[in-house]
């Protein structure tokens, strides 16, 4: 229980529990707002209780948690543009856009991993993000000012093209549950950049969005080949191969670690073939319950990923290194490397031998390197085969390796 001098959290809000939802909310009310300050039926004595007594409280209330590089500090912006434009608070509007350490240029530059991922590294957040980019960038336009342009907003859009799995979903990295693209989050990027890539995710043409950007044209359907990518910024490669079974597809993840939303799955993959999921990774819970043990436990441990688990324990936040990308029509690889994954051992202190790039032995406390390869190729009968190998260059130690099919009970666990 809470004490009377416990210090008020700066992220609790006013109206709901904490200031993400209330920046969410300013969307309903501002646009409400909008739709009827001009009319002469709302009295002088209305607006200014309308204007003083909820909008900027409102902002007040938002504006004492600076969140700083976070998805949070996203929605704030956005609603530091609503608010200020029906305030003509020309300060608000600035610190939306221009705040050096928070405002909406600052994370498109913080926040964005070099080709368009959101840096939690899960695509429920980026989606989450992107639609208060959209909201900023959109308000934006219509107050003169142009967002559109800044380069982060039409990668953030166009990442996730190169992302889609072999039944057409995204893979599930750190705290996600998305399935696939949404494609209502896309018509005012069609709007801005009208291209079948755009076209190709949109819903039918009677939503409200369809309506309101003026769109005629029926979604295309029509998704173009994919081919085998390296995304570097975000540290994953997608491997990808069609063949008289059926186009296969894996993604496997190395790249920075996502925080708070992260999970503990460096060197792990999925893997889609035969028109469905066969190396899954779990993601998240629908519910959201981050706090609960099963979290903590299960949904973000390295045992429920298709990753090398070392003496039974997690990973450590950690980030790998590129050795080899490899696209060919018979074959695509990806290893891990350099010096491989460095990933601090739980409740090390022992002194141990490494290699480093140039294979020259050294002392190391509590590290180990991991290797992974992993390799779609064209077996006998012209069937696809994955391969994936894990190798340690540091004293030997109990390894688990699994693999994680759609159903927990049917999971292939092996020893090495």
């Amino acid at each position: 229980m809470g004490r009377r001098e416990d210090e008020p959290s700066s992220s609790g809000g006013h109206v709901f529990e904490q200031t993400l939802n209330e920046a969410e909310w300013t969307r309903s009310i501002g646009e409400a707002y909008d739709l009827v300050r001009t009319w002469g039926g709302i009295s002088p004595a209305d607006h200014q209780a309308i204007r003083e007594g909820l909008l900027r409280p409102l902002a007040v209330s938002i504006g004492r948690h600076r969140a700083g590089r976070s998805n949070w500090q996203t929605y704030h912006n956005s609603a530091f543009l609503y608010l200020g434009s029906l305030l003509d608070d020309e300060e608000l509007v600035r610190r939306a856009i221009l705040d050096p350490e928070h405002g909406f240029l600052y994370q498109m530059t913080a926040s964005v991993l070099p080709g368009g991922m959101w840096y939690e590294n899960s695509w429920s957040y980026h989606f989450s993000t992107l639609e208060a980019v959209r909201r900023t960038v959109e308000t934006a336009r219509r107050l003169g000012i142009g967002l559109w342009s800044v380069p982060q907003v039409e990668q953030m859009f166009a990442v996730a093209l190169d992302y889609r799995m072999a039944d057409g979903t995204l893979p599930r990295f750190g705290d996600a549950t998305t399935g696939g693209i949404p494609g209502p989050l896309y018509e005012s990027a069609y709007h801005r950049w009208p291209e079948p890539r755009f076209l190709a995710v949109l819903s039918e043409p009677t939503t409200w969005d369809a309506v309101l950007y003026g769109r005629t044209a029926p979604p295309s359907g029509a998704v173009p080949a994919a081919t085998s990518v390296l995304a570097p910024g975000a540290g994953h490669a997608l491997l990808r191969l069609d063949g008289s079974e059926g186009p296969v597809s894996a993604a496997l993840t190395f790249g920075p670690f996502g925080g708070f939303h992260g999970h503990f799955d460096k060197l792990s993959f999925v893997y889609f073939g035969l028109g469905r999921e066969l190396g899954h990774d779990p993601g998240r819970a629908g519910s959201q319950a981050y706090r609960l043990p099963v979290h903590r436990n299960w949904y973000r441990a390295t045992i429920s990923h298709n990753a090398v688990v070392v003496d039974r324990q997690s990973q450590e936040g950690a980030a790998g290194e590129l050795e080899l990308f490899l696209a060919h029509p018979e074959v695509a690889a990806h290893p891990e490397g350099g010096c491989l994954i460095r990933v601090t051992l739980s409740g090390g202190g022992e002194e141990v031998f490494a290699w480093d790039a140039g294979a020259n032995p050294r002392r190391v406390e509590s590290h180990r390197t991991d290797r992974r390869l992993l390799c779609l190729r064209r077996a006998a009968g012209s069937a696809w085969q994955i391969l994936a190998e894990s190798d340690e260059s540091v004293v030997p130690r109990p390894r688990r390796a699994r693999l994680q099919p759609r159903s927990r009970a049917a999971a292939s666990t092996h020893s090495v």
